[in-house]
């Protein structure tokens, strides 16, 4: 998994991020920054493209106007899934939804399935993947919930924590 936007800085959601992957896969992680050196221990890559071997899946947490260029990367790369935690698409008006129909043609020319933009992110208890800024990991078992609001998400994520529901 790499993350695009992972940052040491504490104000930003790329730390969350970066940090619930960091606490929840087993897997490897490649934090991707182009100011930073390390992240929680690990190397940190310019551009996805810098990536030695394949990357399965990458999550986004940059400025919109810089999405389309990383996914191109992504494209390059063979990744074949996202996550696009980044806000500031259709949701803020014309422009916005430019940048994420740009997105979404670059995507579709990569065979890159995706989530978001301007999501929470996704967990996936049953592989230990939290690749969101939600901090805990709900028990695996065969519930799985969506919904378009991260604050529902969220108070459900506590509640299954607090009651253990899987």
């Amino acid at each position: 998994v790499a993350h695009i936007g992972a940052t040491n800085n504490w104000n930003k959601w790329g730390n969350s991020t970066i940090t619930s992957l960091v606490q929840s896969y087993k897997g490897d992680i490649y934090p991707v920054n182009l100011h930073e050196d390390y992240i929680h221990g690990l190397k940190v890559f310019k551009k996805v493209t810098d990536i030695p071997g394949p990357v399965d899946m990458v999550v986004f947490t940059i400025p919109a106007e810089r999405v389309a260029a990383a996914m191109e990367e992504c494209v390059q790369k063979g990744v074949k899934a996202a996550t696009i935690i980044s806000a500031g698409f259709a949701e803020t008006g014309a422009r916005g939804k430019e940048l994420q129909d740009e997105v979404l043609a670059i995507a579709q020319k990569g065979n890159i399935r995706f989530i978001g933009p301007n999501c929470m992110g996704i967990i996936r208890p049953g592989k230990k993947l939290n690749a969101s800024f939600a901090a805990g990991m709900p028990y695996p078992g065969k519930l799985a919930f969506i919904s378009q609001s991260g604050a529902i998400c969220s108070a459900m994520l506590d509640l299954s924590l607090k009651e253990r529901i899987s």
